[in-house]
């Protein structure tokens, strides 16, 4: 059997009181416990945490972070190395972000400046993705541009229930590897429409539709591979013409 309590904001708000110097020795805080069978934790959690939580706004992208694919994903972000852009030599990861905050967490446990900024070098923000990320990129390319569009928290949704929900295996490298690949694809698109519209609206949405056209001409095995391999999509920078 295994026991866990969730009473984050009041632990919090008690943190904050004895920073401040309040003395809490005659403080009483009633406590719900749940006590979960260990085969049950993964299905039954989550469902506790969504139908007690009244307080608080939770997304639900947060009540699948303890879910295998989701733990396995994390996993992978902090072991694999991407390879060295050109010119450079320097490795580096691709964080993945499976609670929210959790970078900021990590980064803030790193003993000392030296320790800390090595952590940056080795974990980009700019190579750092989240679990709505992830279903934004992974649908773009499944040619799902109007699920995009309905918001980071319905996409990801989708994702869950369309497409994770039905995977029979865990992520391993290969999934990895072309998923930082879509990554590198979307971002970098969405980059060069910014710089060929400036202030323009709708920015998300033309991104996702013109990525999901593109794939429509790339080859999906040797194209993502050959973006992993050089952590860079070739894109020119020339504003379009016609307008």
């Amino acid at each position: 059997m295994n026991v866990r309590t969730e009473h984050g904001q009041t632990t919090a708000t008690l943190h904050q009181a004895v920073r401040e110097g309040t003395d809490l020795s005659h403080i009483q805080v009633p406590a719900k416990i749940t006590v979960v069978p260990a085969d049950q934790l993964d299905q039954l959690v989550p469902k506790i945490s969504r139908y007690t939580n009244s307080q608080n706004a939770t997304a639900e992208a947060d009540f699948e972070a303890n879910s295998p694919f989701h733990v396995e994903l994390e996993r992978l972000s902090r072991t694999i190395w991407a390879p060295a852009p050109a010119g450079e030599t320097r490795q580096s990861h691709w964080y993945y972000e499976r609670t929210r905050g959790q970078y900021q967490v990590d980064r803030a446990r790193q003993p000392g400046t030296a320790r800390r900024r090595s952590f940056e070098e080795q974990n980009p923000t700019s190579q750092k993705f989240t679990k709505t990320d992830a279903a934004k990129y992974d649908m773009t390319f499944r040619q799902k541009p109007h699920v995009v569009s309905l918001g980071a928290q319905k996409c990801f949704q989708t994702w869950t229930v369309d497409v994770l929900a039905v995977r029979t295996v865990l992520p391993n490298d290969h999934y990895f590897h072309n998923l930082v690949a879509k990554a590198i694809l979307f971002e970098q698109v969405r980059k060069h429409i910014q710089r060929w519209n400036p202030g323009a609206g709708y920015l998300a949405n033309v991104t996702t539709y013109t990525v999901a056209r593109l794939v429509m001409e790339i080859d999906q095995d040797e194209v993502p591979l050959d973006i992993w391999r050089q952590q860079k999509l070739h894109l020119t920078s020339s504003t379009p013409s016609g307008g």
